[in-house]
Order: C-alpha cells, then structure tokens, then sequence
C-alpha cells in the first residue's frame, strides 16, 4: 500500500474512530483510550507532514518535559499525575507563547 493510501485511510477513517475512543464517555472507556492515543501518536509519527498531523507532531515533540520522558502524548498518559500536570503546563505555555499554535482543540479536549 502506498503512503498517499495510507494516508488517505488515516485521515478519512482511522482518525475519526481514534477521536471518538479518545471522547467516550462510556464507563469502560478511560482504559481503551491509552489505545486510542497510542494509535493518535502511530499516526502522528508516521505523517509528521500532513496539515492534519503536522501541528501535532509539533506539539507532542516541543511539549515534552524532558528528553527521557517522550513527547507530550506519552506523558499524558502517564499513571503519574504530576507528568501530565507537567505535561499540559509545558503545552500551555507553549500555545500562550506562540511556539506551538493548533488550530482545533476539540481534537485534544472531549466536548
């Protein structure tokens, strides 16, 4: 399969069901979203250039806290309550400096 297949199927498809996993409010849900955010950074990681993935990929590599804990996703997944605290507070002050800018943030807060 192609890379413009692949992306395609992701934009079109993959990307709509991972958004409604991440934005389930069904009471079994918070332990299938770890899976949802891991097929969100597969997909990141393997489109880094598509308008779709490329403010993304901009945040989870500017937003990590530091070198050995990974990207923005992986820490907001983190058991840790003090990585994701950490982790939305380097994402908020990259967004407020101008750094990082994403244009739909219903991608990353459930309505």
């Amino acid at each position: 399969m192609s890379q413009e297949k692949k992306l395609l199927f992701a934009n079109s498809n993959l990307l709509q069901l991972v958004l409604l996993g991440m934005n389930s409010t069904n009471e079994r849900a918070e332990s299938c979203r770890f899976e949802f955010i891991q097929c969100l950074m597969t997909m990141i990681s393997s489109f880094p250039d598509d308008p779709q993935f490329a403010a993304l990929h901009a945040i989870d590599s500017s937003c990590a806290t530091d070198k050995e804990s990974g990207g923005f996703f992986e820490n907001v997944m983190q058991l840790q309550v003090y990585q994701r605290q950490r982790a939305l507070f380097k994402l908020n002050e990259k967004l407020v400096s101008g750094e990082v800018f994403y244009f739909d943030p219903n991608l990353l807060i459930p309505d």
